[in-house]
């Protein structure tokens, strides 16, 4: 692999480790405006027009959201430990509560999904499932498209 190939991917990790980080804050966030503008639509003296941009913007956050869930259950599917990897990612950074990388060998011990991981293990796959799944993200959102480009403006 090349020198421009490997910043190529070494962002990309970055921009996937971001998004993941962000997720559940995104997700409370546009869970709390759609909440908001439920509440706004109700009364009748707020203008259609800036209800309109606010339902854009809902509904932009609304796909971001599903993009992000529809690439971690397609994660699942990849062929050598892809629903590991779907685990260790959903336990992360999409379940409710924060879990440590101890908590997570120890749930995935429980399962019949792997056995005998241990803490140093689930980090190290961590690393190659947020690959993966960026893979499989960015090759859902163009740079191009407004989805990504709304997420950049979430996380400036």
């Amino acid at each position: 692999m090349g020198r421009k190939e490997q910043i190529i991917n070494d962002e990309a990790y970055h921009d996937t480790v971001l998004l993941l980080q962000q997720y559940r804050m995104m997700n409370f966030h546009a869970n709390l405006r759609k909440q908001q503008y439920d509440k706004r639509t109700s009364f009748d003296n707020v203008p259609s027009s800036k209800l309109a941009q606010e339902l854009s913007e809902i509904q932009m956050n609304e796909m971001l959201l599903k993009e992000i869930v529809t690439a971690l259950n397609n994660l699942k599917a990849y062929p050598n430990d892809g629903e590991v990897y779907y685990y260790l990612l959903y336990y992360t950074y999409f379940g409710k509560d924060v879990m440590t990388d101890e908590q997570i060998a120890n749930l995935l011990n429980e399962t019949d999904i792997t056995h005998d991981i241990s803490r140093s293990t689930v980090s190290r796959k961590r690393k190659k499932a947020t690959m993966v799944y960026g893979m499989i993200l960015w090759g859902f959102l163009s740079k191009d498209s407004p989805v990504f480009q709304h997420f950049l403006k979430l996380i400036e």
